[in-house]
């Protein structure tokens, strides 16, 4: 949940797709937006305090798990 409580990051296989990370406003208006390219699954973890920024947890074959 972002600061603001009006938007929130959120991980889905939407669409069939591989999980992949969305941002959407909490009360169901406007577009899903989807975070990143299609690639390594993304999980949201926590937004900055001014909700400017997101940070991710991306799974990956070589490493593991990195925070980007």
């Amino acid at each position: 949940m972002a600061p603001d409580n009006e938007h929130m990051a959120f991980t889905s296989d939407r669409g069939g797709k591989a999980p992949a990370a969305y941002l959407a406003r909490t009360d169901g208006t406007g577009p899903v937006t989807p975070i990143g390219p299609d690639g390594p699954m993304r999980l949201p973890t926590s937004f900055s305090p001014d909700g400017r920024l997101l940070a991710l947890t991306e799974l990956n074959q070589k490493s593991a798990m990195d925070l980007i």
